[in-house]
């Protein structure tokens, strides 16, 4: 499949236009930013950039200008993403998570959408950025991928191998090479897991199925929270919201689907449970975390087919009638 190609330029705006479109064009290639007016009345820009899906590469020439993302502009962003930024010339500064980091050419910046950061374009910069799925780094290294290094300066070796990658994507030399999405952002994770300093990562897939394990777990000891939320999940686990629903995809059910059916489960052993014959059904409800018998007793019917009441009845009369016998849902003991 084909992605889109885009050219862009301040040549297009009239002088006093210039920062208000620029400022525009920072949040629509790299995530939200409110940028600081170019010290220049002739500030130029060009970009070139390539979409596909969710992969993007952009390749920006820019006079000396900075910008900031700071806590309103994280959280009026719609997109986690991870960013690898190769400079092919000038000078950039770079205030990232409170570290600050000086960029000259051959450097490799990290950075993602989830933290603080602001730059600021020293020297007329030229870099190549190329942007993927921040889920689908994590995936690689969920407990770790915080705690990357952010600068690589890739004189020799893996980073080496990266850098030359990401210059070999450059919408400006090669504007039709992006056609597989998923293959392209597994090669540029693959090179970029290659060159940092980390453990050789577990396959994504056994680092899913561990961290889903992990989350399951989590869930299971608050289970009766009835306040228990992917936010509350997400935080607890030091995982995105996001990455939490990438788990919870390709079981069948969302990550708020599971809590109900877990919570259903739960309720319906206690009320096939003889030793707790007499208990209320709010009780039995609130214990497994639900706020609202009425919503307990629509969802238990839903899914079992039975009223709670109906269902504890038939529960209690299989037991009366010995451990050969079974009532289907609705059937009366004979």
């Amino acid at each position: 499949m084909a992605g889109l190609h885009r050219s862009w330029s301040t040549d297009a705006f009239e002088v006093q236009q210039r920062h208000e479109a620029w400022d525009q064009a920072l949040c629509s290639l790299y995530g939200r930013w409110t940028s600081a007016r170019p010290a220049c009345s002739g500030f130029s820009a060009r970009v070139e950039y390539h979409t596909l899906q969710n992969f993007s590469v952009v390749e920006c020439i820019c006079d000396p200008c900075a910008a900031t993302r700071g806590r309103i502009e994280l959280q009026a962003d719609d997109r986690d993403f991870i960013a690898l930024q190769l400079v092919l010339a000038g000078a950039e500064q770079i205030r990232f998570d409170r570290e600050q980091y000086e960029l000259v050419p051959g450097d490799i910046f990290i950075w993602d959408s989830t933290r603080p950061m602001d730059f600021r374009v020293t020297a007329r910069l030229h870099k190549i950025s190329v942007l993927l799925p921040l889920s689908r780094f994590q995936a690689w290294l969920p407990q770790d991928w915080q705690d990357i290094d952010r600068l690589l300066r890739p004189r020799t070796g893996a980073a080496a191998l990266l850098a030359s990658y990401i210059e070999s994507l450059s919408p400006r030399t090669r504007p039709d090479s992006l056609k597989h999405c998923d293959a392209l952002v597994e090669t540029t994770i693959g090179l970029l897991i290659n060159s940092l300093d980390v453990d050789a990562p577990t396959a994504p897939e056994s680092q899913r199925d561990m961290h889903l394990g992990s989350v399951r777990h989590y869930i299971a000891q608050h289970l009766t929270d009835a306040d228990l939320s992917p936010a509350r999940i997400a935080l607890a686990s030091r995982i995105s919201v996001r990455y939490l629903h990438w788990l919870f995809e390709g079981t069948g059910s969302s990550v708020s689907q599971y809590i109900i059916r877990e919570r259903l489960q739960r309720c319906r052993r206690d009320l096939e449970n003889p030793a707790i014959p007499a208990r209320k059904l709010i009780d039995v409800a609130v214990a497994a975390g639900f706020n609202d018998v009425t919503h307990f007793s629509r969802r238990f019917k839903q899914e079992f087919g039975l009223s709670p009441r109906d269902f504890r009845q038939q529960a209690a009369a299989a037991r009366r009638d010995g451990p050969g016998v079974r009532h289907l849902p609705g059937q009366q003991p004979i």
